[in-house]
């Protein structure tokens, strides 16, 4: 490493409060105090890299000199591009430079003219950020605010963020333009969304020590995204910059120890770079840190201490930081600058590679619209017009329509029109339903949306895991086929309706059409035979025709579905139509319609939770509404056969068809958990019928075969696993390590008393194998309190029976590596790594793996 601290780099002996290199690598600028104003200056870089290049005095070192504020400068920053130069000052402006074209003036080599003044600050402006692609440029200020600005449209403003309580002097920008990060002096970090400027999380615990304040704080992001690390935090009474784990849930897992005094700023190195470690090709990121104790440190992330730690370089507080290439700079309230040169820092990514890191650590990249104007988000709806009208169906001249009665128009008393719709009957043979002429040949695939909205929504406690699973009848499935059924399967996966089923259909369809019914003011219930979803009859085993190519029977045809909704509410499904081929769903309050939507094909199965409502159609089709609302959360989504059963719980509604294919659907989100996945295998293979299913808190399908084994899809491992099967190994564990009012615990019901005779290796080695077995049960569920809950258990019996080797490699698994997630289900592996210690310490045999990993999670920690 070579460092230069040159002399003629100054501001006359005042305090230099910023610096930042150009993108290009050319020249860099440096803002802080003049004579009796604000001084900006442009520097060459040449001459800090070479010596001859410094003592040639024909070239003047100093590019330009701007002195327009009247205050100090607190602040300079390049745009990414290097088009722009933006400076904020003590006298509440913004100024945009420009570099003109028409060379230099007098005894500079260029010129920049100020392009744009920007006011909307009513303080000293401390800190400029621009985001990734250069659209807007934070600014925040002594006035406790954040301002946005539109850079392509200076001097326009985005928004205006107002939620610290103190003086705001530092703002960052994540890398992938989701997030805008702020510090204050009201010792806290607040994360904002940029979508809609709203706060997105809130960290304060690493800041409630810290006392006495700094000029500047200036945290940055890391390259990848991933961390947001802080100045100015305190950790047992000591100095440190906090590191924020943005993939798990803004938590504060670690922190940049070893400074004496408050760190002031932190800068990134813009690259993510590889290195060889123990013959691995390793990524890591390259951060410094400048503090109030003179010095500055420069870490990897590769590594637990720092790579460079320069003591009293300046001889007051380090203010800013800049990097380009293996160069870094930095600036001082003593007014001087330091030059730093690293040999090599490491292989950087080219842009291809960290966008292929990026894609595998966030997923593709969304086109989120950011709101522009904050004010848009409160504007109230405008009233509502009504729809245009649909192009005229081409229609034979005999089997035209009548002609649409006038519309029935009102005025309010604001004004508006209202406008009343009219019913227009139109002929017979028009009606169709939205799936009537595709579903006989459609292929075996769900029309279903593969988005990923990035909104969530809250989940709710559900039922028991007996209460779910409890059903008066189990659903039956064919145990075995002859090879002509497999030969028949394969050539058509749609045509799988039995005889029964198509003598449903034409008994159905032979019945006499009802004429329309007229709206009645009050609804009343109606009188016929209702069938509760639960209640849904089988055909059994035993009565299924030959050939038949089903997995699951076809429920019988009821005159109308119901289920309850909460305590007083009732979602109901009408299956005798309104007209030819309509049908209605409604939720009832008592006589109260709540809400009510049209079917274009009647009901075969209905299931609702507190925030979802389901319903699969004959015509092959399933409907997701909200429950609360009517309000339709996805088209109607086409089927590879007919549905047989739909089980909702909060947001997730998993649907299971005749032929036997498995689908689970996140309303909400709007993806699929489940694709389309068949139960074929897994019923052959297992010899047996299914008897139950549900949803667990995560989504995921829990199927209860005639065997008494229960099974749930992996989307990651594209395969069905086993959750639990009451054998040998789970008769003879003696232990039962699941959480009580779990997903396992309510599975792992006694399945008859253990094998006689069997010895104590076979009770050690069963109770091991079932630990293991519900580890991994519970990770495949994503629950993380029954994995926690498991893991604990599973490291007591290592702990009690002597497994070194396998302790030590769960021990490693649980060790956080750089670049690697940082938590397991959530959970942060030191926490759990923690846990795991804890109990390792009650057996002095395992002394020295105890003192290996302690060492090494009490030691600096490496936060990546």
């Amino acid at each position: 490493m070579d460092l230069v601290k040159p002399s003629w780099v100054h501001h006359n002996g005042k305090p230099i409060f910023s610096v930042d290199i150009h993108p290009d690598g050319t020249r860099f600028v440096t803002g802080g105090q003049g004579e009796d104003c604000g001084k900006i200056a442009i520097w060459a870089m040449e001459p800090l890299r070479s010596p001859q290049a410094e003592k040639n005095e024909t070239k003047s070192k100093m590019l330009y000199q701007m002195e327009h504020h009247i205050g100090c400068v607190n602040c300079v920053r390049w745009s990414h591009n290097g088009r722009f130069l933006a400076s904020g000052s003590d006298d509440k402006l913004i100024m945009i430079w420009q570099r003109s074209k028409s060379g230099g003036i007098g005894q500079f080599r260029e010129y920049w003219q100020c392009v744009e003044t920007l006011r909307a600050h009513t303080g000293d402006v401390l800190d400029l950020a621009w985001c990734p692609d250069d659209r807007y440029l934070a600014s925040s200020s002594v006035d406790n605010s954040i301002v946005i600005w539109n850079a392509r449209k200076f001097p326009e403003m985005v928004t205006v963020i107002r939620g610290h309580s103190g003086l705001v002097k530092g703002v960052a920008w994540d890398p992938l333009g989701r997030f805008l990060a702020s510090q204050s002096d009201d010792k806290s970090v607040a994360v904002w969304r940029t979508r809609d400027w709203q706060r997105e999380a809130v960290i304060t615990e690493p800041f409630k020590e810290c006392g006495g304040t700094t000029h500047v704080l200036r945290l940055n992001w890391s390259p990848d995204g991933q961390y947001l690390v802080t100045a100015h935090a305190m950790n047992n009474r000591g100095p440190t910059a906090q590191i924020i784990d943005r993939r798990n849930e803004w938590d504060t897992p670690a922190d940049f120890v070893g400074h004496r005094k408050a760190v002031t700023v932190v800068r990134f190195h813009p690259s993510i770079f590889s290195r060889s470690v123990n013959g691995k090709e390793r990524f890591g990121c390259v951060c410094a840190l400048g503090s109030r104790d003179r010095s500055l440190t420069v870490w990897m992330t590769l590594y637990q201490r720092p790579l460079v730690a320069v003591c009293d370089i300046f001889e007051s507080t380090v203010l800013d930081l800049a990097w380009h290439g293996s160069e870094l700079l930095a600036c001082s309230f003593d007014g001087t600058v330091a030059f730093l040169r690293f040999r090599s820092l490491g292989g950087q990514l080219a842009g291809e590679e960290r966008r292929a890191l990026l894609h595998r650590l966030y997923g593709p990249s969304p086109d989120e619209l950011i709101i522009e104007n904050a004010e848009m988000l409160s504007v109230p709806a405008p009233a509502p017009v009504a729809p245009a009208p649909a192009p005229p169906p081409q229609v034979r001249e005999e089997s035209r329509p009548a002609q649409p009665q006038q519309q029935q128009e009102s005025r309010t008393a604001d004004g508006r029109r209202r406008i009343t719709p009219v019913l227009v009957q139109a002929a017979p043979e028009l009606i169709q339903t939205a799936f009537a002429e595709s579903a006989p040949n459609t292929p075996p695939a769900a029309a279903v949306s593969d988005g990923g909205a990035s909104q969530t929504a809250p989940t709710t406690n559900g039922p028991s895991m007996a209460a779910m699973m409890a059903s008066p009848e189990p659903i039956t499935a064919l145990r075995t086929e002859s090879k002509a059924d497999a030969k028949t399967e394969a050539k058509s996966d749609v045509k799988t309706d039995s005889k029964a089923d198509a003598k449903a259909d034409s008994k159905s369809e032979s019945k006499p059409e009802s004429k329309p019914r007229p709206r009645a003011s009050k609804p009343e219930p109606p009188k016929r035979n209702r069938a509760k979803p639960a209640e849904t009859r089988v055909v059994h085993e035993d009565k299924a025709p030959p050939g038949k190519a089903s997995l699951l029977s076809l429920p019988a045809l009821a005159d109308a579905l119901s289920v309850p909704v909460g305590a007083d509410v009732v979602v109901e499904v009408d299956n005798e139509p309104l007209c030819k081929e309509l049908y209605r769903i409604r939720a009832m309050k008592g006589e109260q319609v709540l809400w009510e939507a049209a079917l274009c094909a009647r009901s075969l199965v209905l299931d609702a939770s507190e925030s979802l409502v389901c319903v699969g159609c004959e015509d092959r089709s399933a409907h997701l509404f909200d429950a609360e609302s009517g309000r339709m959360l996805a088209p109607a989504l086409l089927l590879p056969g007919k549905p047989a059963l739909v089980r909702c719980r909060t947001k997730y509604a998993l649907l299971i068809t005749v032929p036997g294919n498995v689908f689970v659907w996140n309303a909400i989100a709007l993806t699929a958990l489940v694709r389309n996945v068949s139960l074929r295998p897994l019923l052959q293979a297992q010899d047996a019928s299914l008897s139950h299913c549900a949803l667990s808190e995560s989504g995921m399908p829990l199927l209860t075969l005639s065997t008494g084994r229960t099974f749930t899809y992996c989307p990651d491992l594209a395969s069905w696993c086993l959750l639990h099967a009451p054998d040998p190994v789970f008769r003879l564990a003696s232990v039962r390590p699941s959480l009580r009012g779990g997903t396992l615990s309510s599975l792992q019901t006694e399945a008859g008393p253990p094998p006689e005779h069997a010895s104590a290796e076979a009770h050690r080695l069963c109770t091991a194998t079932f630990l293991r077995r519900s580890l991994c049960a519970a990770h495949v569920l994503k629950s993380p309190d029954e994995w926690k809950h498991s893991l604990l258990a599973y490291t007591k019996f290592l702990v009690d029976n002597n497994e070194d080797k396998e302790l030590r490699s769960l021990c490693a698994h649980l060790l956080p590596a750089p670049h690697e997630p940082q938590a397991l289900l959530g959970i942060p592996k030191r926490e759990l790594l923690s846990l795991v210690l804890r109990t390792v310490s009650t057996n002095l045999k395992m002394q020295r793996l105890f003192t290996e990993f302690q060492e090494q999670l009490a030691a600096d920690p490496d936060p990546f």
